[in-house]
């Protein structure tokens, strides 16, 4: 291996010090994709194990044309509203600005909470964190990043 002087090693820290940043963005990106996909998945399943749904609710359901036990899914209004904006270098948000997810996620004096955003975002994480590894190992190895295979629907 050969010796690099001082200013080759800055170079070269200062050079992957940027594409650090390029990866982290990105990283950033596809994580509030991923959060958000997981949220509107979930949106008429059980898959978090949420109380289901009252009698009398399904019986609506049912009479006004909708699956019987699909909780948060009617028109998929709802599912559909979530979404994701990155707000600054470090930080995304992903929310709705439907007050029906609120009641929802919340629940209310006669619905019991069946939380979305973040249950999503706990289930993904460990996904996410090996993904950020993967991205910072890429750039400390110089090999390609492969973090857009972490994308929603990739293969």
């Amino acid at each position: 291996m050969a010796l690099m002087s001082l200013v080759e090693m800055a170079t070269k820290c200062a050079v992957m010090i940027e594409k650090i940043e390029a990866e982290k963005r990105e990283t950033l990106e596809i994580a509030a994709e991923m959060i958000e996909a997981e949220a509107k998945r979930v949106i008429g399943s059980y898959d978090y194990e949420w109380p289901q749904l009252a009698e009398a609710t399904q019986d609506d359901r049912e009479k006004r044309g909708f699956s019987r036990n699909e909780p948060g899914l009617r028109t998929g209004e709802m599912r559909e509203s979530i979404e994701h904006t990155i707000v600054s270098k470090d930080e995304a948000e992903i929310g709705s600005n439907d007050d029906n997810l609120v009641y929802f996620d919340l629940g209310t004096k006669t619905q019991p909470p069946r939380p979305v955003l973040e249950p999503a975002a706990i289930r993904k994480a460990p996904e996410i964190a090996a993904m950020t590894g993967e991205a910072v190992v890429a750039v400390m190895t110089s090999n390609e990043s492969r973090i857009r295979k972490h994308l929603p629907n990739s293969s």
